[in-house]
């Protein structure tokens, strides 16, 4: 299992996806804003880090382009009710992994998150 971040100012969304994963047996950290996310991410090592794409202070894109430019930095993964296709070559750029919309089903988190980590193994 992993050590998962994520990143969403919708607190009520924040804590339903940390219980989903922490459920599937990983280790959880959960902040309501990019500059938060970047603060525990300078603290500690995460696999994979999930970033929703608007957020006060920092938003998600911006968050992932500094975390890009990290050492060692965790797969990542936006989040967002919004359509992402015409922001997906700028995000690509930003170091960003996967793509998740929501609303999303609980499977289709834990799925991203395993396929991530599966990655980080190989």
């Amino acid at each position: 299992m992993g050590r998962i971040l994520i990143a969403d100012d919708e607190e009520q969304i924040l804590e339903v996806m940390v219980d989903i994963l922490e459920m599937a047996g990983h280790q959880v950290v959960g902040v309501t804003d990019g500059e938060e996310a970047l603060e525990a991410l300078r603290q500690k090592t995460f696999d994979v880090a999930l970033f929703d794409v608007m957020m006060p202070k920092l938003d998600g894109y911006h968050a992932a382009q500094q975390v890009h430019g990290m050492p060692n930095p965790p797969k990542m993964v936006i989040v967002t009710s919004r359509n992402f296709d015409g922001d997906k070559g700028a995000l690509e750029a930003a170091g960003v992994d996967a793509f998740l919309s929501k609303p999303f089903q609980n499977r289709d988190l834990v799925e991203v998150v395993a396929n991530l980590l599966a990655k980080n193994k190989s």
